[in-house]
C-alpha cells in the first residue's frame, strides 16, 4: 500500500503531495489513531507488517526528500511523518546501526583524507583509496 502512496509524491498539486504524507504517517503509526473504527485490526496489522519491514528506510529517504518542497504545507507533513517513523520503537535499533554505519564511512573517509593531505606513503592505505572511488 506504501509504494501506491509513495507515486503521489511527484504530484503537481502540493494538497495531494500533503495528503500523501499524512497517509504514510498513518500507516506507519502506531497506537490511538488504528485502535478504533472499521477494519481498525486489518490497519494494525499492515502497519505492524510495515514496521517489521524494512522498506521503511526507503521511505524515510523519501519523506526527507519532502523536507526541500516549495510548499510549506508539504514541508510541515514530511517533517511530521519522519517524526511518526523516528519516535516509533521498532525502528530504534536499526536507526542506530544506520548511524553508527555513517560515523564510522566518515570518520574512515576523515583519516584517508588527512593521510592523503599529510603526503605521508606510510599512512595511505591504498585499498581504501581504491575502494573509495
Amino acid at each position: 500500500a506504501h509504494s501506491k502512496i509513495l507515486s503521489f509524491f511527484a504530484d503537481a498539486s502540493p494538497e495531494v503531495r500533503c495528503a500523501s504524507l499524512y497517509m504514510i504517517s498513518s500507516l506507519f503509526s502506531t497506537g490511538n489513531s488504528f485502535s478504533s473504527g472499521t477494519g481498525s485490526n486489518k490497519r494494525l496489522e499492515h502497519s505492524e507488517a510495515l514496521n517489521k519491514d524494512t522498506s521503511w528506510i526507503s521511505v524515510a529517504v523519501k519523506l526527507a526528500e519532502k523536507c526541500g518542497d516549495g510548499s510549506q504545507l508539504v514541508r510541515r507533513e514530511a517533517v511530521l511523518a519522519i517524526g511518526v517513523i523516528l519516535t516509533n520503537p521498532s525502528h530504534l535499533h536499526s536507526f542506530a546501526l544506520i548511524a553508527n554505519a555513517e560515523i564510522e564511512d566518515k570518520r574512515a573517509a576523515e583519516e584517508r583524507a588527512a593521510a592523503l593531505a599529510s603526503g605521508s606513503p606510510s599512512e595511505i592505505n591504498l585499498e581504501d583509496s581504491i575502494d573509495s572511488v
